[in-house]
This record gives structure tokens, sequence and C-alpha cells, in this order.
């Protein structure tokens, strides 16, 4: 292997600005979101109190990453006999 870790792309000038635009965006769209949630502007924060809605976001993202992980190791893996 090579030194460059196994992300290769960001080693890139492009890869790079590609990477921080895509963190920016991602920030930009939970603060608002979060903002959204605290104000009580959304459905749901609205119909129950903001800390609840808090933690069912934070909880509903946690549970699509665990989810979809697992989708990426079972197509990774090998067959076995």
């Amino acid at each position: 292997m090579s030194g460059r870790g196994a992300n290769q792309t960001i080693g890139s000038g492009l890869g790079l600005f590609k990477a921080i635009i895509s963190m920016a965006l991602l920030l930009f769209s939970i603060s608002m979101i979060f903002g959204l949630m605290a104000q009580g502007e959304t459905k749901i924060s609205g119909d129950v109190h903001p800390a609840l809605a808090f933690a069912v976001l934070i909880g509903a993202i946690s549970w699509l990453t665990m989810v979809e992980g697992g989708q990426g190791s079972l197509v990774g893996l090998a067959p076995v006999n």
C-alpha cells in the first residue's frame, strides 16, 4: 500500500475542496435544523418539547447510520460455504 492512506481522493486539490464544501454544507444544514427545532418551528418540536425532538432526531440518525453501515458490510463480504 502507498503511504497516502485509504482515502486517496482527498489527497488531490479538487478532492480536498469537495470534502471541505461537503462538510460545510452538512454543518450548515444541521445547525439550521437544530435552530428551527429549538424555536419550535418544526412539526415534531411544535407538538412536543424541543429536547425530545433533539433526542428523536439524533436517535433516528444514529439508527440510520448503523443500518446503512450494516448493508455495506453485507454487500462487501464474500460468501461463506
